[in-house]
């Protein structure tokens, strides 16, 4: 009885930490967030007088409720009171507030559940800020909508555009990122681009002229992605240095000072920075490590480090080195690890945290996952050895095979997917380099993950 009895709590301690383990990517509107679970449904909390939760109200909610009940969704863009998303099948959705045409359907009347806007597809990426949105298809081409008092669209003129609307005839934009009036983007050509308002600098060409079409900023051709803030732009060249330029009253740039820049400026020394997400007036970034640094503005404790000071340099949250991705709203943050858990931080007024009050927060807290019933869900437990190993690793399920596992790198890449058609299962991990990886198993009730040494 008394071996029963440890079982008993073992199984329901992985039961409540299962039960945060599930989300795979989020992003930040102004005051609300939206995430995706594992199981490719998309849940949604937080401010929703214009219908951005998608649930057809126009209720806030503090805690994470499911938007539609599809699973194919493959990418979130959450804007000032609205998002747009991308589904597996490449179509384009949009909902929430409409007043400057930012969803794309022709109209500028809210709407609170996901609506495709057109036929087409195709869609690759989409960036969208308060009001305006910009979209990359398959093919390359730029596509824009939405806002352009400030020619933030590229399309030469300050009229809004009320249906995605391609800008130019190139067809070898990359990446595209949103401002609040300015836009950035990269070309698959390495070069830099951009365009409209720039009293701060922020298009980084010098100057605090506004440009209406996109236009190459300085010569260099090895700029890899871009991140747009509300009068600051930053970058991430593809030999891992970071780059920003335009206001710095925060400290925002992450230069050391609060000091403006009008062309693009390197921040440290250091090479080695992978992913970049910028707010309002605060930037986060990951690097090859897995590390997660923050800076800028920290008002409202959106920088997660335990206090309300802004940083002009980038500073470490904690030594954790699995952070995979990111996100900056206009006031929190949020941040997902290699195990599918979410922390958040910031200003919480109307949910925002997905905690079920509305009390600021200044420190990284995990948030639970509301899709998986722990009262029924079947575990996958597993054991994994030898470990460390050098070849080969034998993986036992102790109550349910899963479908599939991947072995990812501590940045969030995949290393090899493998069916689970055997018992024990055997994965060759001789192709790997040395170091740590996640062993993730995922079935329908959700994924379990285990730490794997290669030496």
């Amino acid at each position: 009885m008394k071996y029963k009895f440890i079982l008993l709590i073992f199984i329901f301690s992985f039961q409540q930490y299962s039960y945060s383990q599930c989300w795979q990517s989020v992003n930040n509107g102004t005051h609300h967030t939206v995430a995706q679970n594992v199981d490719g449904t998309l849940w949604a909390w937080g401010f929703n007088v214009y219908g951005q939760l998608g649930d057809s109200t126009t209720q806030d909610s503090y805690t994470p409720i499911q938007i539609d009940t599809t699973t194919n969704w493959q990418q979130i863009a959450a804007g000032l009171y609205h998002n747009l998303a991308i589904k597996s099948d490449g179509t384009l959705w949009a909902w929430g507030e409409n007043s400057s045409g930012q969803l794309g359907n022709g109209g500028v009347t809210t709407i609170a559940a996901p609506t495709q806007i057109g036929t087409d597809n195709n869609w690759q990426s989409i960036s969208t800020s308060f009001y305006h949105t910009l979209g990359v298809k398959t093919d390359g081409t730029l596509w824009a909508w939405g806002g352009n008092g400030d020619g933030q669209l590229g399309n030469g003129t300050l009229m809004n555009l009320y249906v995605p609307t391609q800008i130019g005839t190139e067809n070898n934009w990359s990446d595209v990122s949103t401002g609040i009036y300015h836009s950035l983007a990269v070309k698959s050509d390495g070069t830099l681009w951009a365009w409209g308002n720039n009293n701060n600098g922020q298009l980084g060409n010098g100057t605090s002229t506004p440009l209406y079409v996109p236009t190459q900023i300085g010569a260099a051709n090895n700029w890899l992605k871009v991140a747009a803030g509300e009068v600051h732009s930053t970058a991430l060249k593809n030999d891992g240095t970071l780059w920003a330029w335009g206001n710095n009253l925060y400290g925002q740039l992450g230069n050391g000072n609060t000091t403006s820049q009008t062309t693009p400026t390197q921040i440290g020394t250091e090479s080695d920075w992978l992913k970049l997400y910028t707010g309002e007036v605060h930037s986060m970034a990951i690097k090859t490590n897995g590390t997660l640094w923050t800076w800028g503005y920290n008002g409202w404790g959106q920088l997660g480090i335990g206090n309300n000071t802004n940083q002009t340099s980038p500073v470490q949250i904690g030594t954790d080195a699995t952070w995979v991705t990111a996100a900056t709203g206009t006031n929190h943050s949020a941040a997902i690890k290699a195990d599918n858990t979410l922390w958040l931080s910031g200003k919480n007024d109307h949910g925002e945290m997905g905690n079920n009050s509305i009390t600021d927060i200044n420190t990284f807290e995990m948030a639970t996952c509301a899709l998986v019933n722990t009262t029924n869900m079947s575990q996958t437990l597993q054991t994994i050895y030898p470990n460390p190993a050098t070849d080969f690793l034998m993986v036992d399920f102790v109550l349910q095979q899963p479908d599939f596992i991947e072995i990812v790198a501590i940045t969030g890449a995949v290393q090899l997917v493998q069916k689970c058609n055997a018992q024990p299962l055997i994965v060759d991990l001789s192709h790997l380099a040395k170091g740590t990886y996640f062993l993730k198993s995922y079935s329908k009730n959700g994924v379990q993950v285990s730490k794997v040494i290669k030496q």
